[in-house]
């Protein structure tokens, strides 16, 4: 286990089957949330944790909750949880599959802050991969391809258009749907949150989804380069 012991420093934003040990430094907040699938209301909370590289967000849920509030102030081993990004602030989550346990090592975290700062991590064309998710990347628009009707699997009917956008390592495309597609301009640069990338036919693509934001953005202008096409 302790070769595969990841410090917080080298957590990213896709992290998966993370295994860290941590302290546990204070509780941020608890809230509740409903459940949809299982029709429930659960328990949920933040908790500041960290080691000698820096400081992170732990999230628990229901029993959990408790546990790891007993630990504040001693350290706990993160087995196979995994990170993502809520309210753009990146997260470590124990999840379904994972696991936790106290453990009896002191671990020394050195400037904890007062308040946790959100952290996004940026993206270049060149580092996207197919299935990545919580995408945040500035991208330029080349061109965008003229709209067409789709009639989606539910029957309803949408318009699809795909721009062309790139930066300085790359060009991908991007897919847009109904009022997206007349918000997007040829030239103009546009800041992309919360993202993802799948594949269509044989080439990535980027897309905006039902929690991202695509908004155009005052950004010193650049060139695309167009030789890598992903």
């Amino acid at each position: 286990m302790s070769q595969n012991l990841k410090k917080i420093n080298e957590l990213k934003n896709d992290s998966k089957a993370v295994n860290t040990e941590i302290k546990v430094i204070r509780k941020l907040d608890e809230r509740e949330v409903f459940n949809k699938k299982k029709r429930i209301q659960q328990r949920v909370s933040d908790f500041l944790v960290g080691d000698e590289t820096g400081v992170f967000t732990l999230t628990a849920w229901d029993l959990d909750i408790d546990k790891i509030a007993d630990r504040i102030g001693k350290s706990i081993l993160i087995m196979n949880g995994y990170v993502n990004v809520f309210m753009e602030r990146a997260t470590l989550n124990i999840g379904m599959y994972g696991q936790w346990k106290p453990i009896d090592k002191e671990i020394e975290v050195t400037d904890i802050p007062e308040e946790l700062p959100k952290t996004i991590q940026w993206f270049k064309v060149k580092d996207l991969k197919e299935r990545l998710r919580n995408v945040n990347i500035i991208v330029k628009v080349k061109e965008k391809a003229a709209p067409r009707d789709v009639r989606f699997k539910d029957g309803s009917m949408h318009r699809v258009a795909t721009a062309s956008v790139g930066d300085t390592t790359g060009l991908i495309n991007l897919s847009l749907f109904d009022a997206a597609i007349e918000s997007v301009n040829e030239g103009e640069i546009y800041e992309l949150k919360n993202g993802y990338v799948s594949k269509f036919q044989n080439n990535l693509q980027l897309n905006i989804g039902k929690y991202g934001q695509f908004t155009k953005i005052d950004h010193e202008d650049f060139e695309i380069n167009t030789t890598n096409l992903m």
